[in-house]
C-alpha cells in the first residue's frame, strides 16, 4: 500500500513538473498586440515578448520573417521592416508553440492619454446619438489599455482592440475618436488609437519617478512623496475612509437640496496605489506600452494641475513627461499634441484673473518651444459650469488639424493665432502673430475684447485693441507709458481673437511679472482692513492660546495673524487670493517681528486644506459663511473654533455673540464632534 502511495506521489510530481515545464515554455505577446490592431506604417517595427531563455522564436507578418532567441531573462524581440498602409494581415509567433493575431492593420497609431477629458467617452458628447450612428469606419481600431497603478513600472498590460462601429465607439475616448476620425478621412489609411487614460489624475502621475528626481525643480515634490510613503498609516486611512463613505449619502441628499453638484464617493486615500501618485501611472499604464511603434501621442490632462501653488510647475512636468516618453519609446522626438485647458467657471469681470488656469495655459503655450509639439487652443468651446465640456467634437479637430499640417504636410491651418512679438509705438503695444491663417478676425466683426494693459505702476486696466493688419494695437488714454499686454488671462477668459480659419488665439501675456507684485483690482473695491477693535475682541473670544494655530481666511493685510503671533504667541496663517496682499501681509509680519510664527499663502480660500487649524477667523462677505460652512464642519477638529462679523451660517447657530464692537457684531462657533 505503502509502495503504491509512493509510486501516485511521485507520478504526480512527473506529471505537476510536466505542466510547469509545458506552461513555462508558452512563447508570449504584450497585452497590446491582440486581435484587429494597427501597427505603425512606414516605420520599423518592434515586436517582443516572453519565453523560454535560449528559446528560438520566429515572426511572420506580411511576407517577412524574423527570428530571435529569449535572453537569460525570458524576453525576446525581433524589428521588422517598414510596412505600407494595408491589411488585413496576420502575425504568427512560432516558438514551442504557436501564436496568431488576426485582422491586423497598417496605418497611423496614436497614443492618447491624460484625465478625465481625455478619458471622457462619446456616449457623453453633444449629439452622441447622432454620432454614435454615424461611426461605421471599420479602418478605425479602438484601443483601450486597463487601468493599474503599480510601484515599479511593468513590462506588460492588459489592452483591448475593436473595430470602430456604433456598438463599441461609445465607450471610448472621444477626443480620441474624433481626432482620429478626422485623420482617417484626410489621410484615407487605417488609424489606431490608444486610449490609455484616467479621470483626475496630475501629470507626475504619468511621468517616470527617475524622470522627475533628475530635475532639481521637482525633487521636493519627489521627496515629499516619498516621506508619505514613510508616515503612510493604512489603519488610521482605512478609518477616515469608513467615516467618509458612512457620511457619504448624507452629503450627497444634502447636496441636492441646496441644489449643488452631489460630492464624488470617497476613496481610500492610499499613496502606495493611488493614481495620483508621482509615476503610479506611467508605471502600469505608459511604460508597458514602449517600443510599440508609433506616429506621436496626444494629451488632454492639466486640470488636476490648476492648483496655484503647483501651477507654475506644470511647463517643466509637461516637458519632463514628454522627454521621458519620447527616450522610453527611442524614434526620436516623435509629435507629441496637447489641448491647452477650455475655458471654464464664472465669466472673466477684471482685465486679468490669475489663477492655475490661465497659469497652466500659459505654460502649455511655453512648451511649444520643444521640438515637434503642437497644441489645440480651447476657450472658446469650453463651459462655465462644467469642467468635462461636450463639445469634444472640435478638441479632437483641432488637434487632428495641427497633426495634419505638422506632422503629414497637408494644406490646412495648424492652430490659432499665437502671439510672436511686442513692440512699443507711442502710447500704444502692438503685437504681432503666428500662425494667421488669412488674417486676424472677430466673430461677427464683433470690437475686439479681453485685452488688458498696463501702466509703469503694472497696474492692469481693460485696453482697447484693433486689429490693424496683421497685427493688434492695443492702447489706454489714461496710460502714456505702456508696459505689458495681457490677453484672455482668466479661468473663463472674454477673448475673440481669432484667425480667418476659425481658431481662437491663445491667452498670452507680455510681461513675466511676478504674481505678488501686480497689484489686484477686485469687483467693488480694495478690501477694507479689519478694524484693530476688531481683531482684539475676534481673538479674544475664540480664547486664543500659544498651542492654537490661527488660520485668518480673506487675510488682507495680515493683521489677524500678525496679532495671533504677536499678542498671543499662536501660529498664524494667512490666506488670500490676491497676491498683492500676500505680499503686503509678509512684509507686515516682518516688520512686527512674526515672520518666523506666521505664513501666507496665495490661494483661493475653498481650496485651501484647513485641517491644521484649530481657530478660523473669516471677516468676509455675508455670503461667504454659508458657502464655507460644509467645509469648515468637514475639515476641523472637534473643538476647534469659529469667530466672524456675519451671522450667516444656515441653521447653525453661534455658541456666543459680542459687540457692537466699533460697529460690528462679533461671533463664535464651536466645531461639535459630531460634524466630522
Amino acid at each position: 500500500m505503502r509502495g503504491k502511495l509512493t509510486l501516485k506521489i511521485l507520478g504526480g510530481m512527473v506529471l505537476l513538473g510536466l505542466v510547469t515545464t509545458i506552461a513555462s515554455a508558452d512563447v508570449r505577446l504584450p497585452g497590446v498586440f491582440a486581435d484587429h490592431l494597427v501597427l505603425q506604417r512606414d516605420v520599423a517595427l518592434p515586436v517582443w515578448g516572453w519565453a523560454d531563455p535560449g528559446e528560438k522564436v520566429t515572426v511572420t507578418l506580411a511576407g517577412q520573417t524574423q527570428s530571435a532567441a529569449a535572453d537569460s531573462a525570458g524576453k525576446w524581440s525581433v524589428k521588422l521592416a517598414p510596412i505600407h498602409a494595408g491589411g488585413p494581415h496576420v502575425l504568427r509567433v512560432q516558438g514551442k508553440n504557436a501564436l496568431e493575431r488576426s485582422d491586423l492593420l497598417v496605418g497611423e497609431v496614436w497614443l492618447c492619454s491624460g484625465e478625465s477629458n481625455m478619458a471622457m467617452t462619446v456616449n457623453g458628447v453633444q449629439d452622441k446619438d447622432a454620432e454614435i450612428a454615424a461611426a461605421d469606419y471599420p479602418q478605425i481600431r479602438l484601443c483601450t489599455v486597463a487601468r493599474k497603478t503599480s510601484k515599479e513600472p511593468q513590462s506588460d498590460c492588459d489592452a483591448v482592440w475593436k473595430p470602430c462601429t456604433p456598438s463599441t465607439v461609445g465607450g471610448f475616448s472621444a477626443t480620441a475618436y474624433f481626432f482620429g476620425r478626422e485623420l482617417h478621412k484626410v489621410l484615407g489609411v487605417p488609424v489606431g488609437l490608444i486610449d490609455s487614460s484616467w479621470d483626475g489624475t496630475p501629470v507626475q502621475a504619468w511621468t517616470s519617478l527617475k524622470a522627475q528626481e533628475s530635475v532639481p525643480e521637482l525633487r521636493p515634490m519627489v521627496n515629499n512623496f516619498k516621506q508619505s510613503l514613510a508616515c503612510y498609516d493604512p489603519a488610521a486611512a482605512q478609518q477616515r475612509f469608513e467615516k467618509a463613505l458612512a457620511a457619504w449619502p448624507q452629503d450627497v441628499e444634502k447636496a441636492k437640496a441646496e441644489g449643488k453638484p452631489a460630492p464624488g464617493k470617497p476613496q481610500l486615500q492610499d499613496p502606495t496605489t493611488s493614481p495620483n501618485s508621482p509615476a503610479r501611472l506611467y508605471n502600469g499604464m505608459i511604460a508597458p506600452l514602449a517600443p510599440f511603434a508609433l506616429r506621436g501621442a496626444i494629451w488632454y490632462q492639466g486640470e488636476a494641475n490648476t492648483d496655484v501653488l503647483a501651477a507654475s510647475l506644470y511647463g517643466l512636468q509637461l516637458r519632463t513627461m514628454i522627454a521621458n516618453w519620447r527616450q522610453d519609446w527611442a524614434q526620436g522626438d516623435f509629435p507629441f499634441l496637447y489641448v491647452q485647458l477650455p475655458n471654464f467657471k464664472a465669466p472673466q469681470q477684471l482685465p486679468f484673473e490669475t489663477d492655475g488656469w490661465p497659469i497652466v495655459r500659459e505654460q502649455m503655450l511655453q512648451t511649444l518651444a520643444m521640438t515637434n509639439t503642437g497644441m489645440a487652443v480651447t476657450i472658446d468651446i469650453g463651459e462655465e459650469q462644467d469642467i468635462h465640456p461636450k463639445n469634444k467634437q472640435d478638441v479632437g479637430k483641432r488637434l487632428a488639424q495641427w497633426a495634419l499640417a505638422k506632422t503629414y504636410g497637408k494644406d490646412v491651418v495648424a492652430c490659432g493665432p499665437l502671439m510672436k512679438s511686442m513692440s512699443k509705438q507711442g502710447n500704444a503695444i502692438v503685437i504681432q502673430f503666428d500662425h494667421l491663417g488669412g488674417g486676424l478676425m472677430t466673430k461677427g466683426d464683433e470690437p475686439l475684447k479681453g485685452f488688458a494693459i498696463a501702466n509703469s505702476r503694472k497696474i492692469f486696466v481693460w485696453a482697447e485693441a484693433k486689429i490693424v493688419g496683421d497685427t493688434v494695437v492695443v492702447s489706454n488714454p489714461d496710460i502714456e507709458t505702456p508696459t505689458a499686454v495681457r490677453y484672455a488671462w482668466s479661468s473663463n477668459p472674454v477673448g475673440n481673437l481669432f484667425n480667418r480659419a476659425g481658431l481662437p488665439a491663445s491667452p498670452f501675456r507680455t510681461d513675466d511679472w511676478a504674481a505678488e507684485d501686480v497689484p489686484v483690482r477686485k469687483p467693488d473695491s480694495r478690501y477694507q482692513p479689519t478694524r484693530r477693535l476688531v481683531v482684539k475682541a475676534m481673538l479674544e473670544l475664540a480664547q486664543v492660546k500659544k498651542e492654537d494655530v490661527v488660520f485668518d481666511l480673506g487675510c488682507g493685510d495680515g493683521r489677524i495673524v500678525i496679532a495671533a503671533a504677536k499678542d498671543y504667541g499662536a501660529r498664524g496663517v494667512g490666506i488670500d487670493i490676491d497676491p498683492a496682499c500676500v505680499k503686503e501681509a509678509r512684509e507686515n509680519a516682518r516688520l512686527a517681528g512674526v515672520d518666523d510664527k506666521t505664513e501666507f499663502i496665495v490661494a483661493d480660500i475653498f481650496d485651501s486644506d484647513l485641517r491644521r487649524a484649530t481657530v478660523v477667523t473669516l471677516f468676509l462677505q455675508p455670503w461667504v459663511n454659508e458657502k464655507l460652512r460644509p467645509k469648515l464642519l468637514r475639515e476641523l477638529k472637534p473643538g476647534s473654533r469659529i469667530v466672524s462679523n456675519q451671522h450667516d451660517m444656515g441653521d447653525w447657530k453661534p455658541d456666543k455673540k459680542i459687540g457692537p464692537v466699533d460697529e460690528c457684531d462679533i461671533m463664535l462657533w464651536t466645531v461639535p464632534a459630531a460634524a466630522r
